[in-house]
């Protein structure tokens, strides 16, 4: 016999164990028969607790958060005591974005048991979406007191602590995560960010790898592993990570734009021009993107299409300094100097603190002989550099005594600054004066070569060794910004390769600088009287294939610098391959074309030093043949 209370005409004892069947269903995925069985223990019992609270988890996992909600409302209302429900209600609550209500429920969840880590899990994430991340960690630190054993609050509590830069932190909550489970592929990812963030690189890229191993077609893992991999300047294992990212999801128009700036630097301007327009052909009203097209574009002399990229990137991002500049610098190519200085006022005018803008625009000036006004531009700069440039362009404008206040006010205050210590060399020569400034008044009798040969015999053995230890290292060729043309150059610090040949090669360096300094001892200047009381050694490798050649430069953040000769083309003629040494760079104007050089024709095991101001080159060698060196600098 039933009744309408009790259509089904249950017993007490049925309806449990039809309740324990309804919850076996639903823990075995069975859900369409557990939405059955609590169905049928509602229509006896429309105010069962248990049944309305976990009908309204089913219904949740369901996605129907509104249903669940009234569930379990139902269910408080019927047993208001108990702090597990209130939870439950308060995860409904985040789902459906109604978070005083989520607080409200997860706060009375730990007043009702303040033992209970689900009720401060809830409130943690309440609090995190509210953004109130201190508090929430302070509820994920509460649950993992009362349940170390918690996961989600130890995941939770690295995202927060992420979220405030807390990296350190955030890293040893995922570590627990996973030592808790070793499986939990997320917490790898979080760790990944987390580490990445901190600089530790090595690790994060571990940490990537990890998590493609699980998941071998999560994109976004790939393309953080991508990052990573690019900030360490492993590029061609970046670029392959990218090209991951593509194959999971070829629509992916940043991956596209990264991958094009990976090639960029690893100089194939074809691919890297095909992925910056395949990133337009999929996201064309992204201003970068035409940016970097453009950038691309102008050195290859496609001026015209350059300029219409800058032009479409500023018509979509009016706030777009660099593009406004990469415009400028295409216009003063171009011979439009008053255009090129206007360009780049716009674009300081938008980032004041646009230190390459300004500089070029100080040098536009400089070419227009504006010199008072180009040499503001870089006393605005500032520092060493910005101290040079001013230098530099006194001289270009022949200002002689304003160069020589500016040169003694400079070097009473900054007497080791290198790329002054250039520009005064060279300017003592043309105007035929003695060098005022004190780093290294004739830098070109500072030129020492010697001979390693015997220190590291047998010399050829050690070179094959060698080399296959730096073939460890990452290469760029013809490195943007580099003096390298037609050849491989090492990133990096050599020397922080821990190797047999590396670490014996780091002795031998280190005492023939030792010897250099005592040999030129005598001769005085702020090269041997403030030597670096702690100096660091930088190295890399450089070869450079048939038609290779090194352009003049100096090295800024050197102090003593120097080359040791690993192989030599053996086919040079005349000054094929020599290494030459002048006080002329960086195109300073020539007054008195009589300028001293000391040329060297190196052989394999030769070591030369030579003071980091000084100006070198690399002759271009005919010679189809490799050529090695190892470039170093010991720095203050």
């Amino acid at each position: 016999m039933t009744d309408e209370h009790n259509p089904d005409g249950l017993a007490s004892a049925d309806l449990q164990a039809l309740l324990r069947d309804a919850v076996a269903a639903h823990q075995a995925g069975r859900f369409d028969a557990a939405e059955s069985l609590y169905a049928r223990v509602l229509r006896t019992n429309p105010d069962h607790p248990d049944a309305n609270h976990l009908y309204g988890l089913l219904v949740h996992q369901a996605g129907r958060a509104e249903q669940a909600a009234s569930l379990i409302a139902n269910a408080i209302a019927n047993a208001p005591g108990v702090a597990a429900y209130h939870v439950s209600l308060a995860n409904t609550f985040i789902t459906l974005d109604r978070l005083d209500d989520a607080a409200t429920a997860s706060r009375e969840a730990v007043n009702l048991d303040p033992n209970l880590p689900q009720a401060h899990l809830a409130l943690g994430n309440v609090l995190t979406r509210q953004f109130e991340l201190s508090e929430a960690a302070s509820c994920y630190r509460r649950a993992l007191e009362a349940d170390p054993s918690l996961i989600d609050a130890h995941i939770n509590l690295g995202n927060v602590l992420a979220a405030a830069g807390q990296y350190a932190e955030a890293a040893e909550s995922y570590r627990n995560a996973i030592s808790l489970d070793p499986d939990f592929t997320l917490a790898y990812y979080n760790l990944g960010n987390a580490l990445k963030a901190q600089g530790l690189l090595d690790e994060a890229v571990e940490s990537y790898r990890a998590v493609i191993a699980a998941h071998p077609d999560l994109d976004e893992a790939h393309l953080n592993l991508a990052n990573a991999l690019s900030d360490l300047g492993d590029l061609e294992s970046a670029a392959d990570a990218y090209r991951a990212v593509l194959r999971l999801k070829p629509d992916h128009a940043a991956a596209n734009a990264h991958l094009g700036n990976i090639l960029r630097d690893l100089n194939r301007s074809e691919e890297a021009i095909g992925c910056y327009r395949e990133a337009l052909r999929l996201d064309p009203r992204k201003a970068l993107y035409h940016y970097s097209l453009g950038r691309m574009l102008r050195p290859r002399g496609e001026t015209e299409e350059a300029m219409a990229c800058y032009e479409r990137a500023i018509e979509l991002d009016p706030e777009f300094a660099a593009a406004y500049a990469s415009r400028a610098d295409a216009l003063r190519g171009q011979g439009r100097l008053d255009a090129a200085v206007a360009g780049y006022r716009e674009a300081l005018e938008i980032d004041p603190d646009y230190t390459d803008a300004r500089t070029n625009l100080g040098l536009t000036l400089q070419e227009l002989g504006r010199i008072d006004e180009a040499a503001g531009e870089f006393e605005h700069i500032g520092g060493r550099i910005g101290r040079a440039r001013v230098l530099e362009c006194l001289f270009a404008g022949d200002r002689k005594a304003a160069f020589r206040d500016t040169l003694e006010s400079v070097g009473s205050t900054d007497p080791c600054n290198l790329r002054v210590a250039a520009i005064s060399s060279f300017a003592a020569h043309q105007w035929g004066d003695s060098d005022p400034y004190p780093f290294c008044r004739n830098p070109l009798e500072f030129v020492q070569m010697s001979d390693l040969r015997s220190v590291l015999a047998p010399f050829p053995g050690f070179v094959d060794e060698l080399l296959e230890e730096i073939a460890a290292a990452p290469a760029l060729w013809d490195p943007r910004g580099n003096a390298t043309r037609g050849g491989f150059h090492t990133t990096g610090n050599l020397f922080d390769l821990e190797t047999p040949r590396i670490g014996q090669l780091r002795e031998a360096i280190i005492k023939r600088t030792e010897s250099y300094r005592t040999h030129y001892a005598a001769n005085g200047g702020a090269i041997l009287s403030r030597w670096p009381r702690q100096p660091t050694l930088y190295g890399w490798h450089v070869k450079l294939l048939e038609s290779g050649y090194m352009e003049p430069h100096i090295h800024t953040s050197g102090w003593v610098s120097g080359v040791i000769y690993l192989r030599m083309p053996h086919s040079l003629q005349a000054d094929e391959g020599a290494i030459t040494f002048s006080l002329h760079g960086y195109d300073y104007p020539v007054r008195n074309p009589d300028i001293p050089t000391v040329c060297h024709h190196p052989q394999e095991g030769d070591l030369v030093l030579f003071p980091s101001s000084l100006f070198h080159s690399t002759a271009r060698f005919r010679a189809p043949e490799e050529r090695h060196c190892i470039a170093f600098d010991l720095c203050p």
